[in-house]
């Protein structure tokens, strides 16, 4: 998908979590907006949990998912055997502008956040 620049916030965020500072990670808010581009929102949501599987270390054992490409939005609630949980929602708002995320993750002993400008 243009715009979501995926390797880029997965180095970022998997070097933070590396250095062990931050501890585990237990809960997951990842909002994505892919601006008109509504055709890859199935495909965006697998990548998301793919990298919250990496962060967490596991797969998921329980996700609700609402939407998808034809309704212009999907959102998931996720869980983990660990008790570790997620809520992520991608949607086309069909502004013209560009792709734009906001993602908090918060762990043990911290968080990391991530927002592209403009996210509103």
């Amino acid at each position: 998908m243009s715009g979501i620049v995926w390797e880029d916030l997965e180095n970022s965020v998997d070097k933070q979590l590396t250095d062990g500072k931050l501890g585990n990670p237990v809960f997951l808010r990842w909002l994505i907006d892919v601006g008109s581009d509504a055709s890859q929102l199935e495909s965006s949501m697998s990548k998301a949990v793919q990298l919250a599987n990496s962060w967490f270390k596991d797969k998921p054992n329980h996700t609700e998912k609402q939407g998808d490409d034809t309704t212009g939005q999907i959102t998931s609630a996720i869980t983990w055997p660990m008790g570790q949980s997620a809520i992520v929602s991608i949607a086309s708002t069909k502004t013209g502008r560009g792709t734009k995320q906001d993602l908090v993750l918060l762990c043990h002993k911290g968080s990391i956040y991530h927002r592209t400008p403009a996210f509103s």
